[in-house]
């Protein structure tokens, strides 16, 4: 039988890939009275028998003591022991007990997505991390849930071909579009009165009109209508304010094929009133991205991002946790009186990718090396 040991810590990820890489048969989890308490939200996601053994945090010379009479009940077994979690006490406690009685040890590098494999005759060897996690696997080993989400999502072709139209003139239409999106939230603006019209000096702008259950949005340069859609009242806004762009990148994501699966409008359903009071005005996510064991948030504005947008992606990076990854995708290049935006998600460990940038962006964008802050 195949036994791996684990010590555990604030985050359970290493566990989950640990348990994923070597395909144990049985867990042994080395807790404190700090970390016991996640042993059953590990087990609720990795459906395996499992030991668990009491490990003091700083006490080395008991820890070695109690991992070695560990070591020797399950003697006539491969014992491995993942070092990767614990206290740095506990850690070497174990992987000095294991390398004394000929064992196997396993340490995981995060940084790099490596896994590091201390084999019984002394050889080190370097394997790639290629264990994959669902995100409902990934929020559930921190004891969180998500409500219903659209995987890999189908786009409608009435979206589809607003946003090509968008996304290939948005530029020029910049303008009349953002002012009609800040209509949204303003009182009265469910009952606006149609036509709505937003043409500049050279009549070139848009036009909504309502006509019976339907809103037809026309799309005018120099007078004359260059491109015609019509939507239902419930995703006018939405759809002509942002939703368009939203889809268009999550193509241009998905045509790159560097993620395992992507999710869109990932809304949590939070366990915890505290964390819920906390995070509730910044629970949807636009898309998420997972490669591997890593989740790769991504915040989505065509009219770029402010200081509120780039809160949001903070406080979510507290709720993924250090594994995760952030980005800003905008239409245009942040500049002007908001230039000094892009220094702070620099500093912050945000990536900011413009729409036409994309894929060059993950050509050479390294996808395992998440910023731990």
């Amino acid at each position: 039988m195949k036994i791996l040991f684990h010590f555990l810590s604030g985050q359970a990820l290493p566990v989950y890939i640990a348990t994923g890489f070597i395909k144990p048969d049985l867990n042994v989890y080395l807790y404190t009275p700090q970390t016991q308490g996640i042993i059953e939200t590990i087990r609720g996601v990795i459906k395996l028998n499992s030991d668990s053994c009491k490990v003091p945090a700083f006490d080395y010379k008991k820890a070695h003591e109690i991992i070695t009479e560990y070591i020797k009940r399950y003697k006539d077994h491969e014992l491995i022991m993942n070092f990767t979690g614990g206290t740095k006490v506990q850690s070497t406690a174990g992987f000095v007990a294991f390398r004394e009685a000929g064992r196997q040890n396993l340490y995981i590098n995060s940084e790099e997505n490596k896994i590091i494999t201390f084999h019984q005759d002394g050889r080190t060897e370097i394997s790639e991390n290629n264990v994959t996690i669902s995100l409902d696997d990934y929020c559930a080993l921190d004891g969180q849930k998500i409500r219903p989400f659209t995987e890999n999502e189908k786009i409608p072709k009435e979206f589809l071909s607003l946003g090509t139209f968008l996304s290939e003139n948005f530029s020029e239409y910049s303008n009349p579009v953002l002012q009609f999106a800040s209509l949204r939230g303003k009182p009265g603006a469910g009952n606006m009165i149609y036509p709505y019209t937003n043409l500049n000096a050279s009549k070139t702008g848009i036009v909504i009109n309502k006509q019976k259950s339907m809103y037809q949005v026309e799309f005018v340069r120099k007078g004359n209508i260059v491109f015609r859609t019509s939507f239902y009242p419930d995703t006018l806004l939405d759809e002509l304010t942002g939703k368009w762009f939203e889809k268009k990148v999550l193509k241009k994501i998905r045509n790159t094929g560097v993620f395992d699966k992507l999710y869109t409008n990932v809304i949590f359903d939070w366990k915890d009133e505290r964390i819920k009071r906390e995070f509730e005005q910044k629970n949807e996510i636009d898309i998420i991205g997972m490669k591997g064991t890593y989740p790769h948030i991504f915040e989505v504005k065509s009219g770029g991002f402010g200081k509120q947008n780039i809160d949001k992606l903070i406080a979510l990076k507290k709720v993924f946790g250090r594994y995760s990854s952030l980005y800003f995708i905008t239409y245009f290049q942040i500049e002007g009186r908001k230039k000094h935006l892009n220094e702070r998600v620099k500093d912050l460990g945000i990536n900011h990718i413009t729409y036409f940038g994309i894929e060059n962006f993950f050509k050479s964008h390294k996808l395992f090396n998440p910023n731990l802050f």
